[in-house]
C-alpha cells in the first residue's frame, strides 16, 4: 500500500486538489496531522494544517454528533459509545436501534446511498477499516470517516470542490492510508 504522503502527492499531481490537510486520531490522540501542497495558488500561498475550509455538508454528521452532546453532561448519552458499539464502560447507553440509524439506508438515489448524514455506499469505505466505519464524504472536499473497530478516525480537507466519484474515491485511499500510518504511531 502507497503511503499517505504517496496517495497525496499524486492527488495534486493530477490535478485533484491543490492543497490537502489531513488529522488522523486513534484511541483519542492525534496521532498525524499534516498539511500539503498549496492553500492559494494566486498568490502563492502553502497549505497549513491551521488552514480554514468551508465543511459544507460534513457538518451534517459533525452537528447531529453535537446535538447529541447536550445530553452527555446529564449522562444520558457519551459519545465514545459510538466507538464502542453502543456501550461505554461496559454499560450500553446506545440501543442496537439507535445504532442501526447510523448505518440504514435512506430512500435516495443509488448514486447517493446515505443513512442520517452519514454515507453508506461500500465502495467509499476504506478497506482497511471494520465494516462498521461511520463517514461523509463531501461536495467541497471534505470527507470525516469514524471507525469503531480500530478506535480510530481521519478528517480529510481539501480545497478542491465537486461531486464526482474520482475525488471521493481518492479521499478514501488517503484516509485508508493514513489510518494505516497513525496505526503504526
Amino acid at each position: 500500500m502507497d503511503s499517505h504522503r504517496d496517495v497525496i502527492e499524486r492527488v495534486m499531481t493530477e490535478g485533484m486538489a491543490p492543497g490537502v490537510v489531513i488529522l488522523v486520531g486513534r484511541g483519542g490522540k492525534t496521532v498525524l496531522h499534516e498539511a500539503f501542497g498549496r492553500a492559494r495558488t494566486n498568490p502563492d500561498v502553502p497549505m497549513r494544517p491551521d488552514a480554514v475550509f468551508d465543511m459544507a455538508s460534513v457538518t451534517k454528521a459533525v452537528a447531529a454528533t453535537a446535538a447529541c452532546a447536550v445530553c452527555i453532561d446529564d449522562g444520558r448519552l457519551a459519545l465514545d459509545a459510538l466507538l464502542g458499539g453502543g456501550t461505554r464502560d461496559g454499560v450500553r447507553v446506545l440501543s442496537p436501534a439507535a445504532l442501526a440509524l447510523f448505518e440504514h439506508r435512506l430512500n435516495q438515489p443509488p448514486h447517493r446511498p446515505r443513512s442520517f448524514g452519514w454515507d453508506v455506499a461500500p465502495e467509499l469505505r476504506p478497506t482497511n477499516l471494520s465494516g462498521r466505519t461511520y463517514y461523509h464524504t463531501g461536495w467541497t472536499g471534505q470527507s470525516l470517516y469514524v471507525d469503531p473497530g480500530s478506535n480510530a478516525y481521519a478528517i480529510i480537507l481539501t480545497n478542491r470542490t465537486g461531486d464526482h466519484d474520482r475525488a471521493r474515491f481518492q479521499r478514501r485511499v488517503i484516509a485508508e492510508a493514513a489510518l494505516a500510518t497513525g496505526s503504526r504511531s
